[in-house]
């Protein structure tokens, strides 16, 4: 009978019992759990990103999401945030530094709503809770606000990421009911909103009117993200008191929509505010 050789039983033992360690090893490393944001996936500025609030701390110190039917919005641009508070839209400079937010006071519209119930209590709880934020952490795709003691007082995800409530209605047509605008803070209400109508059509386009012209434009739809490109348009004057101009120019500047109580909102690029829509009836 043939015998192993001694020194090479030895070593084959020994490579035998390092391959058996080194699969051991490899099997008990755990896996990152589902969804954990990976470093190249975390955003680099919360600047440039429409967000929609998540959760925020309300009067009794916890973290609740927002009443359902309504949206509370952020956007940061250089040295201004601002955004819907659910009712009226708000403002505020910041002086970014590092994570460091530098927020100057919160100041908003002063509209008064009524539905859903408990709004107006749940936008006074926000615009604290904001006024309270010292600093923000991005992880993954959410932005997280925190207050002085790194306790978390809001949290957002992007706009595009939310599911839409409602799909863009097509084949509606739309009149202009509100501009509210953020620089100033105003709030201002077309005198003849049956002169300043859109209708998104099946085929991409969207037909315009914009007082006494007739407009087309393209859309680009994508998640709630949403862009009006110019067509065509008739260049009659409209008299002195006419919003044509201005109505179209917004139009120019539409990033996102949101339906909220039936209305159609377009929100406007570099906090620029947002124009309300009804459906013609």
């Amino acid at each position: 009978m043939n015998h192993f050789p001694k020194h090479l039983l030895a070593l084959t033992m020994l490579l035998l019992g390092l391959t058996l360690a080194a699969c051991s090893t490899t099997a008990i490393v755990p896996a990152l759990p589902e969804n954990t944001p990976t470093p190249h996936e975390t955003m680099a500025s919360p600047e440039g990103t429409a967000w929609s609030l998540q959760k925020y701390r309300n009067a009794d110190g916890e973290l609740v999401p927002p009443l359902a039917g309504t949206e509370i919005t952020l956007d940061l641009q250089q040295d201004r945030l601002g955004g819907s508070a659910g009712c009226n839209d708000y403002f505020a400079s910041y002086q970014p530094a590092g994570e460091r937010l530098g927020m100057g006071p919160v100041a908003s519209t002063r509209k008064m709503c009524l539905q859903p119930q408990g709004i107006m209590d749940q936008e006074g709880a926000y615009l604290k809770a904001l006024g309270l934020a010292a600093s923000y952490r991005l992880t993954g795709d959410s932005l997280i606000l925190l207050d002085e003691g790194d306790r978390v007082v809001a949290t957002f995800v992007p706009v595009s990421k939310i599911t839409p409530q409602s799909a863009l209605p097509l084949n509606t047509t739309w009149q202009w009911q509100e501009l509210h605008e953020s620089e100033p803070a105003s709030v201002s209400v077309p005198r003849d909103p049956e002169k300043y109508t859109l209708t998104f059509l099946e085929d991409g386009s969207v037909s315009i009117q914009a007082d006494c012209n007739r407009a087309q434009a393209t859309y680009s739809l994508e998640g709630n993200n949403l862009v009006l490109l110019p067509g065509p348009a008739t260049l009659a004057f409209c008299g002195e008191d006419s919003l044509d101009t201005l109505f179209l120019q917004m139009l120019g500047k539409v990033v996102a929509y949101s339906i909220e109580d039936g209305r159609l909102v377009l929100h406007l690029a570099d906090n620029g505010g947002r124009m309300v829509f009804a459906a013609q009836d």
